[in-house]
C-alpha cells in the first residue's frame, strides 16, 4: 500500500500549484454502489506525506452473510505473508 501512496504523492507533487490543491481531487459524495463493488478513498494531508495517508475501504450496504463473504474476498487481494513482522 506504500508504494501506491508514494506514487500519488509524486503525482500530486509534480502538478502546478492551483491544479494539487486537495479539493480538486476530494470526494464529495460516494456514487452508488451496484453488486460487486467497493471503493477504496485515500485519505491525503495536504504536504503529501505518504507516511500519513490512509486508505478507507467502503463496502455496500448488506445483509452480514453478504458482508462476510465480501471481506472474505477482499482479504484474498492482500498477501499477508508478504508483510514483515
Amino acid at each position: 500500500m506504500y508504494y501506491s501512496y508514494r506514487v500519488l504523492a509524486d503525482f500530486l507533487k509534480q502538478l502546478p500549484q492551483e491544479e494539487a490543491a486537495i479539493t480538486a481531487y476530494t470526494l464529495s459524495a460516494i456514487p452508488d454502489n451496484t453488486d460487486n463493488t467497493f471503493y477504496s478513498i485515500v485519505s491525503v494531508p495536504s504536504d503529501f506525506n505518504p507516511h500519513r495517508m490512509n486508505t478507507t475501504f467502503t463496502i455496500s450496504q448488506a445483509l452480514p452473510d453478504d458482508i462476510r463473504k465480501q471481506a472474505a474476498q477482499l482479504s484474498h487481494l492482500v498477501d499477508f505473508g508478504s508483510l514483515p513482522a
